[in-house]
C-alpha cells in the first residue's frame, strides 16, 4: 500500500461533495452478506453525470486502504469513507476501515 498523500480537496469541491452526499438517496445495504458490515450505497445519484463526478473525486483525492479485507481507493470526508465498487458508490464510517 502506498503512503502517498492524496492532494488536498479545494474548498469549492468540498462544498459540492458535502451537498451531493447530503442530498442523495443513499440506500442501506441489507443483504445477509452485509449483516455485520454496515454501509450504504448509491447507483447513479440523481444522474450519471453526478456519479461520474463523485467517482472522479474519489480517484483524485482518495487513498488506498482496506475495508473488511477489500482494497479500494477511499475518499475520507467528515468521518466517512467513500469508495467505488462498480456500479455502486459506497459509504461507511471511516473508523470501520481496517487498521493499518
Amino acid at each position: 500500500m502506498s503512503n502517498k498523500k492524496a492532494p488536498a480537496i479545494p474548498d469549492k469541491t468540498l462544498t459540492k461533495l458535502r451537498r451531493t452526499i447530503k442530498e442523495s438517496p443513499w440506500k442501506t445495504a441489507t443483504s445477509p452478506r452485509y449483516k455485520n458490515a454496515p454501509h450504504s450505497y448509491i447507483i447513479w445519484f440523481n444522474g450519471v453525470t453526478t456519479w461520474r463526478w463523485f467517482a472522479g473525486r474519489i480517484r483524485k483525492h482518495g487513498q488506498y486502504r482496506t475495508w473488511r479485507g477489500h482494497k479500494y481507493k477511499y475518499l475520507l470526508l467528515d468521518g466517512e469513507a467513500f469508495w467505488l465498487d462498480w456500479p455502486a458508490l459506497n459509504r461507511a464510517k471511516a473508523n470501520t476501515l481496517d487498521r493499518r
